[in-house]
């Protein structure tokens, strides 16, 4: 069963509130997963051809992001086939199965990717390339924490509780937000 935000919310029984919840969470994926696409793309501009092996794992890196935020993309909008009777039980259902298959099919690829940008950013080249390119346009921040701030980030949407808690945070400000 979803978490208890979740649920309340589609106590409506209805397909916007399935889809409502969704979006909350393809935002977010999308979100950070393209930070991540950005940030390697930015990246294979940045190192320099007289670094071919960093070079060459910076368009591995490129690569595998673009296969992966690629390998996502059927699985965020997946066929719904409504019930003839909408029913609350349905569509905590349909939600379970969308979230479940989603995780099984992209947390392991996440998890690969994850290994490799944690490999990447360990390099002495990170550091003395792409940190020192790129640290002032970033207000000095450190890139390689912000890289595996948005990959911490895509792994804490496969939290159930988090997710959750996600969900209140984004309802309850569309509640507040003005309108008109």
């Amino acid at each position: 069963m979803p978490g208890a935000t979740i649920t309340k919310h589609l106590e409506a029984g209805t397909e916007d509130a399935f889809n409502e919840v969704a979006q909350i969470f393809r935002h977010d994926f999308v979100l950070y997963a393209g930070m991540l696409y950005s940030w390697t793309a930015l990246f294979e501009t940045e190192v320099p051809d007289t670094q071919p092996i960093y070079a060459h794992m910076t368009r591995q890196l490129h690569q595998a992001t673009q296969q992966f935020f690629e390998d996502s993309q059927p699985r965020l909008y997946p066929q719904y086939l409504p019930p003839r009777k909408p029913s609350h039980q349905h569509i905590c259902q349909w939600w379970d199965r969308f979230y479940a298959d989603f995780r099984d099919y992209i947390r392991p690829r996440l998890i690969r990717l994850g290994a490799y940008l944690r490999n990447y950013v360990n390099r002495p080249e990170f550091k003395s390339i792409l940190q020192a390119n790129l640290g002032a346009a970033a207000n000095n921040e450190r890139i390689d924490k912000l890289l595996l701030g948005a990959y911490n980030k895509l792994l804490l949407l496969f939290d159930a509780q988090y997710f959750d808690r996600r969900v209140a945070e984004a309802l309850s400000g569309r509640q507040t937000a003005p309108t008109g």
